[in-house]
């Protein structure tokens, strides 16, 4: 028990580490802070049984309220194109919020390309990379170092991403229905295989009750 949760605080470490290479409102840093201890705290009295538990606990750490809209922002794929988001409506649409320099997204960049992988064949499934990064440093990233299986966009500034998400650790991932509304966003690396299968039974779950 005590090995599994020095994983645990190392991947949140991590994930704070992510936090403290640009800046926030301190507001934002004490409400992270707050959720944080709180989270570890539980964790110690109580511990996941599982990698899903693990998942839920993990949801609402940060991100849009669940049944928010997702904001329709100017977002641009890594050719400069401009990308309408509301082109995936009909689809379970599965984001991934990271930045070029941040190390749980490396950490978790080969679970990534197999949890596409796993559903390559699944018209009703879409998987968006939001880079926080600026276009040109984005791109630069993904053709040195390759892409991670997702569709990778940007928006214009770093604020207009910071505000419209609040996104205050990384990676976080969210989960949007057909018709673009939260359904479900967690802050945790998809960091080994069993939360990998975790994650994947819960989106199987959330395909299987798609219209």
């Amino acid at each position: 028990m005590k090995v599994k949760f020095l994983i645990y605080n190392v991947l949140f470490t991590t994930a704070l580490l992510s936090f403290s290479q640009y800046k926030h409102p301190s507001k934002n840093r004490d409400e992270l802070n707050q959720r944080i201890k709180e989270h570890r705290e539980q964790y110690k009295i109580n511990p996941p049984k599982s990698k899903t538990e693990e998942i839920l606990r993990a949801e609402n750490l940060t991100g849009l309220a669940l049944g928010t809209a997702f904001p329709k922002l100017n977002y641009r794929s890594t050719n400069d194109e401009h990308f309408k988001f509301d082109s995936l409506y009909g689809k379970l649409v599965v984001v991934n919020f990271w930045f070029v320099g941040c190390v749980g997204c490396k950490l978790e960049e080969d679970n990534l390309k197999k949890l596409v992988q796993h559903f390559s064949g699944n018209r009703d499934i879409k998987f968006i990379g939001l880079s926080r990064s600026d276009l040109e440093k984005t791109s630069n990233y993904l053709n040195k170092h390759g892409d991670f299986g997702y569709e990778v966009l940007c928006v214009d500034d770093s604020k207009v991403y910071d505000q419209a998400f609040n996104i205050l650790t990384f990676p976080s991932h969210m989960i949007l229905d057909d018709e673009g509304f939260v359904i479900k966003n967690f802050t945790l690396p998809i960091y080994d295989q069993e939360v990998l299968e975790a994650y994947i039974k819960e989106l199987e779950s959330l395909l299987s009750n798609l219209d």
